[in-house]
């Protein structure tokens, strides 16, 4: 009788154990699938929220496209303006008078550089300084060349002095060269322009409109 109720107390302990077990894994099954729908809820919410701030940051790049894009545009209409209103000669004026001088100096747009050569017929050097200006300003349409002679500017300007050039722009004399071969050397083609590139005198107009345009802009940006 003992033994059998130690048999059965056996087997009832065992079904409980076995029970038990199973409650466990069960129980543990779950916590797991708990566990992985929370970690993969994080995930989602992880890469949601990446997706979102990745969606703002290209609207914002795309919104700072489209405002460079626009003030490139805008530059660049202020920069055609400023170009359309520059003028365009190719000549090489004679003027007979100081007055006259003044005029084209004074008249002259902002941007245009103006040569004048101070000249005297019997000098030889300014009548072959004549012949390569004469090239030089078809070469050069946006420099304004100009001849005036010695004795129409004052009675007692000296030929030792010639030829003279010189340089204008915006209304204000830049430099004066006397004598000015002495600069150039031999007076050719390739030596004249050489002499005024170097002084800057036939820099593209272009080139200085766009940095007078963005020191514009610069300006505008610091006042606000």
């Amino acid at each position: 009788m003992m033994m059998d109720s130690l048999r059965t107390a056996r087997e009832l302990y065992t079904q409980a154990a076995g029970s038990q077990a199973a409650s466990n894994q069960a129980l543990a099954a779950r916590i797991s699938t708990e566990h992985e729908n929370k970690r993969l809820t994080e995930i989602a919410e992880i890469r949601k929220a990446q997706a979102d701030s990745d969606d703002d940051d290209l609207s914002s790049d795309s919104d700072l496209e489209s405002d460079d894009e626009a003030f490139q545009a805008y530059r660049d209409q202020r920069i055609n303006l400023v170009r359309s209103a520059l003028p365009t000669f190719g000549t090489y004026f004679r003027v007979e008078t100081v007055e006259m001088l003044r005029a084209h100096i004074q008249t002259t747009h902002e941007l245009c550089y103006v040569i004048c050569h101070v000249y005297a017929n019997h000098v030889p050097a300014c009548a072959r300084l004549h012949l390569v200006l004469e090239d030089v300003a078809r070469q050069f349409p946006q420099v304004k060349f100009l001849r005036v002679r010695s004795e129409d500017t004052m009675s007692n300007f000296h030929d030792l002095g010639l030829p003279c050039l010189m340089i204008y722009r915006g209304g204000t004399c830049l430099e004066t060269f006397m004598s000015v071969g002495k600069e150039i050397g031999a007076i050719t083609d390739p030596n004249v322009v050489a002499f005024l590139a170097r002084h800057g005198v036939l820099k593209s107009a272009s080139t200085e409109i766009e940095q007078k345009i963005n020191e514009l802009d610069n300006d505008e940006l610091m006042s606000r």
